[in-house]
C-alpha cells in the first residue's frame, strides 16, 4: 500500500504509531515476531502500554480445544458474547460450527448467510444423503431440482425446474430428440443424465458409511472440477472445495448416515450471547477479551493451493493478515491447528510465542529469575526491551527448533545436487528447488524411485551431506543407481527396500511382544465373494490384528475406472483414520496369497500413495505365521483408537489411461500368460492384452513355499525399462509386481488403477493377443 502511495502522491512521512493500549507485553513482543519475517514494510516495533491487560497465549491442536477453552472461560465468570472464533476463510468455520452445535455451545456468526445449513453446497449434499436413506424423495421435485442444480451444471434454472418435473414423475431420463433436450449441449445432457443415474444408484449404497458415500457422492458429481469453474474468483472456488474436504472429513466423525444428515440440517439462529464466529477480514479494527484463531494450518493459513501457489509477495500479505488476526485479542489468545495432513503453519513457529510469554513473565515480575534468558531472537527482543526502557539478559536458544504441542518445527534449507534419503523412496539427489523458498516443492532423482516431486517440508525425508560428499558429478539421471556402488553408505544398499517393505513371520511375532507392536491389517479377499475376507478374519486371525476389505476400503465403486478404481483420497483417509494408522506407527498387511491380492494392493496405497513411512508385507502370509508357530484367534477384535492423520497422497504414483495410450514408458502384466495372450478370460468381457506390453505374471514373484525371492533373483527377472507402468486385471496384482521391484531395489513402476477392465471399456483402445 505504501509503494502505490508513493508512486501517485510521491515520498510521504512516516508517523509510526507504535503502541498499542489493547494487549499486554506477550502478545506485543509475539506480533513483532510474526511480522519481523515481511521485508516490505516500516522498521517500527509494537510496543505494549504499561496499563495493558496482561495477556497469555496458547497452541493447541483439534477442534476440542475449542470447547474445552469456552468451558474455561466460563467457569470463570466470563461470558460467550466476551469471545470471538477467527478463521481465515468461511469454509474452515465449518467443523468448528458442527462441534459447537455438538456440545450445545451458542453462537453467532457475522454472516448469518453462513451459517452450516444454509450453504447451498451443504443444502445439496444433504439432499444426496437423504436420497440414500429415502428412495422416495426421488418422487420430490423441488428436491430433485435442488439436486440438478449444485454443484452447478451450467444450465438455465427454468430448465433445470422442467426437468425435476418431469424426473420426479416419469422416473426416466429424456432421450436426446425429448424437446426439454433439444436445445442443450452434448455435455449439459451427458452431465444431466450422469447426475440423475447417481441419485437413482443412492438408494442401493444406504447402507455405507457416511464418508464413504459422501466421498462417492464428489467425486461422481466431479464437484471439485465444477466448482472451480463455476467460482467467480480463484479464491472462491478454492474455499468451496476446502469446505468438499472438510464435510468429508467431518462425515468421518460420525458413523450413521441419519445423525450426520440431522447435524448438517440442524436449524440454527445467532444466539446473542454466543461466540462469535468471523473472518480474519471481517475482524479488522475490532477486538475481543479472548480469540481463538482455528485453522492455522498450512494451506490454510497462509492460503495457497497447487493451482495458486505463494509467491513472495502473497505471502507477506498472508503473514499481514496473520498479524491482524493475533493482534485482536487482550486477555487470551489461543491458536488452533488441524495436527493432519496439513501442517501446523509457519506463523506458529515464526511468532516464537513462547519466547514472548517468557520475556513478558519477567517484565510483569511474575518470573524473578534473573539469569541470562533463552530466546530465538535476542536482537529483536533485546530492541522491544531497550525501547521500553528494560534490560533483561538474554542468549540465543542453541537450538532453532521449537517445541510445540503435536508439532516440531525446523529450519533448513534445499538446494540442488542436495542428497536425501526419504522413508519410503531411499536415497536421491535433488535436482530442482521451486517455490516459495520457506516451504519449497522439490524434484528428487532417487536411486530407487525415479524422479518425484515433494512438499520438502512435509516429506519424511532428511538431507544427508555425507551422501552428497560421495556424489558422483555430472552424471544422467537415467544413471541413478550408481548410489548403490556406494559401499561406504548404507550397508547393504540394494537390499535395504528388501528390508523395509517385507516382515518375516518372525519378525512379526517379536515386534507384536514389543512396546509399540505394530498395526496389522488382514486382507484376505475372494474375488467374488464381498463377505468373505471378513468371514476368513473372523474365523481365524493373527491376535490384535484388524480386517481391511478390497471392495470396501481398498477401492471405491466400480464403474468408471475399472472394477478396483482408487477410493477418493476423502474416502481413504475416513478408512486410515477409522483403522487408527498414523506416520509414526509400522503396519504390516498380511493375506494368505503371498501377497498376490489385497495385502499388495494395501502396501501400495499406504506407502506409495498415502506416503507412509513403515508398511511392509508379511512375507509368504498367512501360511508362514502358522507355520512358525504363531496363533490365530477367533471372532473380533475391539475397534482401534481413531486417529486423525490426513495423508498427503501422491498422485504421480498412478497413471490414468490417456498416459497409457500415449506415454512411451513399458508396460508390465501381471496376469497369468493365458489370460495376457488372450486364450482365456474368466472375468473381463474381452481378452487379450495392452499392446507392446511384456507378461510377468505376479505368481513368479514367489518361490515354492510363497515367499518373495531373493533381491538379486527379482532384479535378473523383471523387465527392466527406465520408467514401467504396472497392470493387471483391476489395479491389484499389479501392485504385486511393484511390491517385486521395491524388493529388487529397481525404480518403481508407476500402476495403472483401473488396469485391463478400464482399458477395454473404451473402443479407441486397441487390443493385442497372442
Amino acid at each position: 500500500m505504501r509503494e502505490h502511495f508513493t508512486d501517485t502522491f510521491g515520498t510521504a512521512i512516516d508517523y509510526p504509531l507504535s503502541t498499542t493500549f489493547r494487549h499486554g507485553h506477550a502478545l506485543a513482543l509475539t506480533a513483532n515476531h510474526a511480522i519481523a519475517a515481511n521485508r516490505r514494510r516500516p522498521d517500527q516495533l509494537c510496543l505494549a502500554a504499561p496499563d495493558n491487560p496482561r495477556t497469555t497465549l496458547a497452541v493447541d491442536q483439534g477442534r476440542e480445544a475449542l470447547p474445552q477453552a469456552l468451558a474455561i472461560w466460563q467457569e470463570e465468570g466470563r461470558r460467550l458474547d466476551e469471545a470471538c472464533l477467527l478463521v481465515r476463510s468461511w469454509a474452515l468455520s465449518v467443523p468448528f460450527q458442527l462441534r459447537l452445535l455438538q456440545a450445545g455451545i451458542p453462537f453467532r456468526l457475522s454472516r448469518e448467510d453462513r451459517f452450516v445449513f444454509r450453504l447451498p453446497l451443504v443444502q445439496a449434499l444433504s439432499g444426496y444423503l437423504r436420497v440414500a436413506r429415502n428412495a422416495a424423495l426421488l418422487h420430490d421435485p423441488e428436491l430433485v431440482q435442488r439436486l440438478l442444480e449444485q454443484p452447478t451444471p451450467f444450465v438455465a434454472r427454468e430448465r433445470l425446474s422442467a426437468l425435476a418435473r418431469r424426473l420426479a414423475e416419469t422416473q426416466a431420463f429424456p432421450d436426446r430428440h425429448d424437446p426439454l433436450m433439444a436445445s442443450l449441449k452434448p455435455i449439459q445432457r451427458r452431465n444431466l443424465k450422469r447426475r440423475w443415474a447417481l441419485l437413482c444408484e443412492l438408494p442401493r449404497l444406504g447402507r455405507w458409511s457416511p464418508a464413504r458415500l459422501l466421498a462417492h457422492v464428489v467425486e461422481s458429481l466431479d464437484a471439485e472440477k465444477v466448482l472451480k469453474r463455476a467460482a467467480a474468483r480463484r479464491e472462491k472456488g478454492e474455499e468451496d472445495v476446502r469446505l468438499l474436504d472438510v464435510l468429508v472429513e467431518q462425515a468421518a466423525e460420525v458413523k450413521e448416515i441419519d445423525a450426520f444428515i440431522e447435524l448438517l440440517e440442524r436449524p440454527v439462529e445467532n444466539h446473542a450471547g454466543g461466540i462469535l464466529i468471523t473472518t480474519v477480514h471481517g475482524a479488522k479494527g475490532l477486538e475481543w477479551p479472548l480469540v481463538v484463531l482455528a485453522g492455522a494450518n498450512e494451506e490454510d493459513f497462509p492460503h495457497y493451493s497447487r493451482d495458486n501457489p505463494l509467491t513472495p509477495e502473497r505471502l507477506e500479505e498472508e503473514r499481514r493478515l496473520f498479524y491482524v488476526a493475533i493482534t485482536r485479542a487482550r486477555e487470551r489468545l489461543r491458536i488452533l491447528h488441524d495436527g493432519g495432513a496439513h501442517r501446523p503453519s509457519r506463523f506458529i513457529a515464526e511468532m516464537a510465542w513462547q519466547d514472548c510469554t517468557r520475556v513478558a513473565a519477567r517484565l510483569e515480575g511474575v518470573d524473578s529469575d534473573a539469569s541470562p534468558l533463552a530466546v530465538t531472537s535476542p536482537t529483536l527482543v533485546a530492541r522491544y526491551l531497550e525501547t521500553l526502557g528494560h534490560e533483561i539478559p538474554l542468549r540465543p536458544l542453541a537450538d532453532s527448533t521449537l517445541a510445540e504441542p503435536h508439532a516440531a518445527y525446523t529450519a533448513g534449507e534445499f538446494l540442488p545436487g542436495q542428497w536425501l534419503r526419504h522413508a519410503v523412496f531411499g536415497e536421491g539427489e535433488i535436482a530442482v528447488v521451486e517455490g516459495d523458498p520457506v516451504d519449497p516443492v522439490i524434484e528428487v532423482r532417487f536411486a530407487q524411485a525415479g524422479r518425484r516431486r515433494l512438499l520438502a517440508r512435509r516429506a519424511p525425508s532428511r538431507c544427508c551431506p555425507h551422501l552428497w560428499q560421495h556424489r558422483v558429478p555430472d552424471f544422467d539421471s537415467r544413471d541413478l543407481p550408481i548410489l548403490t556402488d556406494l559401499r561406504e553408505w548404507p550397508p547393504g544398499s540394494r537390499s535395504l527396500n528388501m528390508h523395509r517393505v517385507l516382515i518375516s513371520a518372525a519378525e512379526l511375532a517379536e515386534s507384536l511382544e514389543a512396546g509399540s507392536p505394530p498395526l496389522v491389517l488382514d486382507c484376505r479377499v475372494r474375488l467374488g465373494e464381498p463377505e468373505a475376507g471378513r468371514r476368513l478374519w473372523e474365523a481365524g486371525h493373527i491376535p490384535t490384528s484388524h480386517h481391511l476389505d478390497l471392495d470396501r476400503d481398498l477401492a471405491g465403486p466400480p464403474g468408471e475406472g475399472g472394477r478396483h478404481p482408487l477410493p477418493t483420497p476423502g474416502a481413504f483417509t475416513a478408512v486410515v483414520q477409522r483403522l487408527g494408522i498414523t506416520p509414526g506407527r509400522p503396519v504390516v498387511v498380511v493375506d494368505d496369497m503371498g501377497g498376490q491380492l489385497a495385502a499388495a494392493r494395501a502396501w501400495w496405497m499406504l506407502s506409495c500413495w498415502a506416503d507412509h513411512s513403515d508398511v511392509r508385507v508379511l512375507d509368504g502370509g498367512l501360511r508362514a505365521w502358522q507355520g512358525t508357530g504363531g496363533p490365530l484367534v477367533l471372532g473380533r477384535e475391539p475397534l482401534p483408537e481413531p486417529s486423525n492423520w490426513k495423508p498427503h497422497y501422491d498422485d504421480t504414483s498412478w497413471v490414468d489411461a490417456g498416459t497409457v495410450l500415449t506415454g512411451r514408458d513399458m508396460k508390465v502384466d501381471a496376469r497369468s500368460l493365458e489370460r495376457f495372450r488372450g486364450e482365456v478370460e474368466p472375468i473381463d468381457p474381452i481378452a487379450g492384452h495392452i499392446p507392446g506390453a511384456q507378461c510377468r505374471p505376479s505368481a513368479a514373484n514367489l518361490d515354492d513355499d510363497g515367499h518373495f525371492k531373493p533381491a538379486e533373483q527379482l532384479d535378473g527377472e523383471l523387465p527392466d525399462a527406465d520408467a514401467v507402468i504396472a497392470y493387471c486385471g483391476s489395479g491389484v496384482t499389479a501392485c504385486h509386481n511393484i511390491l517385486a521391484y521395491a524388493i529388487a531395489g529397481r525404480p518403481l513402476p508407476r500402476l495403472y488403477v483401473g488396469s485391463w477392465s478400464d482399458w477395454i471399456r473404451k473402443d479407441l483402445h486397441p487390443v493385442a493377443s497372442g
